[in-house]
């Protein structure tokens, strides 16, 4: 239930000073002074105005659904270096009990992002993972799940998803993190609302890291020239075969020495990420706002969850999914939380390839469509057309594409037993032109049908 701004003032220990929301924009808040002893911020004419264009940021972030925002700026305490929210700039999208407790308990936490104490540190206020993780890999990161301290309150207010965008200075050091958590299981609403964030933050002025600053062009010869062949091939593939998007992938090891867990009990480091190298965004057969903004946010985010391109990477093992749910491409989503929304069929497949212009550098080939009558033909069909689009391409393990190919069918398999779809099964290529064109017949009459109704 919404309060009024009187009354949710009322819940926090500080003064707190605040801009009034718009239409579908963020109440922000703010105070004059931290509560919590023995912090030192680093706080000066420039920091100053870092926190300025903070709330210029949140003051004009528009969103869909229930939102909460908060920077995390480095302070010192007793000697180490955290990240703290407490007495930093937050936003919410209503004025409710739950969102001032979340905003309470957060501000209790601070997260370490010194590492002469990573290992040592046994204060249970004091957690890793979070806004820490993105503050010393400088890369955006997606949690699933709120940390665990606030779990009570996020169980209750279903809190789905929590953001960290860091903020980088001109010299690409990071000078704090800011969070957006989100509620709301709609796909148009999630992209809505990050895309606003990422650019009110922007537009204020801040520095984001973007993912592909990290592509290695000056140490990888040839990169160039391969992402410029590979975009060319995949506007023609999804244009022969009526693909919804495409995209490439590739490999990156952080060396950052991140912990990607909360817990100090959890010393698990996610060491492998994907990045965006090209991709090709249909504009038929899709819901053109949820494809768009589903494409826009590959570009701004590393993948981190082994579900489909990142796994390839690792074991070139072709893949298959045939009810996609795509978030799940991205992070560790609940299976009903898809890109595209729930009412919209869709399929993926993931190749590793390698070029022989770039030696054994892999790239992780990521194809999604709309739900196909015989999805093996179109697979037969799509690789032969990315075959005769790549002739210096093939399969990272060495065969060739055209060759016989055991792809998982990641829906049918389990951690025990493997289920392969076989393509080409001892058979000769399907003509890529006579396919195509069926493809496109058969699509054109779903649309007519779906017109008729």
């Amino acid at each position: 239930m919404s309060k009024t701004v009187g009354e949710f003032l009322k819940s926090f220990p500080i003064p707190l000073q605040h801009r009034e929301s718009r239409h579908n924009h963020l109440w922000v808040f703010w105070s004059q002074y931290d509560d919590t002893p023995n912090i030192s911020y680093l706080v000066d004419r420039s920091t100053q105005m870092i926190y300025e264009k903070i709330k210029f940021a949140f003051s004009n972030t528009e969103v869909n659904t229930t939102f909460i925002s908060q920077f995390w700026a480095p302070v010192n305490i007793d000697g180490r270096w955290l990240l703290s929210t407490s007495g930093q700039t937050f936003a919410v999208s209503d004025l409710t009990d739950h969102l001032a407790m979340y905003r309470l308990k957060s501000a209790k936490y601070q997260y370490i992002i010194d590492a002469n104490h990573i290992d040592i540190e046994r204060d249970p206020m004091i957690r890793r993972g979070g806004p820490a993780t993105a503050f010393m890999s400088r890369m955006p990161y997606m949690d699933n799940l709120v940390r665990i301290p606030l779990r009570p309150e996020s169980l209750y207010y279903c809190w789905n998803i929590s953001i960290m965008v860091p903020i980088c200075s001109r010299s690409r050091s990071c000078i704090g993190v800011v969070e957006c958590t989100m509620t709301e299981y709609d796909t148009y609403s999630f992209y809505s609302s990050l895309l606003n964030m990422t650019r009110a933050i922007k537009n204020a002025g801040l520095n984001m890291l973007h993912v592909q600053e990290l592509i290695p062009y000056h140490t990888i010869n040839g990169l160039k020239t391969a992402r410029d062949e590979i975009a060319k091939a995949l506007e023609i593939v999804c244009g022969t075969h009526n693909l919804i998007l495409a995209q490439v992938w590739i490999a990156y090891e952080d060396k950052s020495n991140v912990l990607f867990s909360s817990s100090l009990d959890d010393t698990r480091p996610t060491k492998m990420l994907a990045l965006k190298l090209t991709g090709y965004l249909s504009n038929v057969n899709s819901p053109p706002q949820r494809v768009d903004k589903y494409y826009s946010v590959c570009d701004l985010f590393p993948q981190v969850t082994e579900e489909l391109a990142l796994k390839t990477l690792k074991d070139y093992e072709s893949r298959y999914i045939s009810k996609l749910h795509p978030l799940r491409l991205m992070y560790d989503m609940p299976a009903d939380f898809g890109p595209f929304g729930s009412d919209t069929e869709t399929s993926a497949l993931a190749i590793c390839l390698r070029s022989i212009n770039t030696g054994d550098f892999d790239y992780a080939f990521e194809f999604i469509w709309l739900e196909h009558s015989n999805n093996v033909i179109l697979l037969e069909a799509l690789l032969l057309t990315l075959k005769r689009s790549l002739p210096s391409f093939k399969f990272a393990y060495g065969a060739e594409l055209g060759d016989e190919l055991n792809v998982i069918d990641v829906d049918s398999s389990t951690d025990t037993e493997t289920f392969n779809i076989k393509i080409y099964n001892g058979r000769k290529p399907i003509d890529v032109d006579c396919i195509a064109y069926s493809h496109k017949k058969n699509a054109r009459q779903l649309q007519s049908n779906s017109r008729s109704h």
